[in-house]
């Protein structure tokens, strides 16, 4: 799925870098270690942990763009 369809339906805030919304995305995870090439990467807060932590792990196991929440 191409990222401009993905977000098509959401209210971006903010974006860092350059964004192309032509870029293929392969799968969507909110945990880094399942992060792959070009996958997404959703950090979110959770219970346990703040998934903001884990933009880091998840680029390096191959995800090409990581959401945020907008605090």
């Amino acid at each position: 799925m191409k990222l401009k369809d993905l977000v098509k339906n959401i209210e971006i805030i903010e974006t860092k870098g350059d964004i192309d919304y032509n870029l293929e995305i392969s799968d969507i995870s909110y945990n880094s270690k399942n992060s792959t090439k070009d996958s997404a990467f959703v950090a979110v807060i959770g219970q346990k942990t703040d998934g903001h932590k884990y933009i880091k792990n998840a680029i390096e196991n191959g995800a090409s763009i990581a959401f945020v929440e907008y605090f």
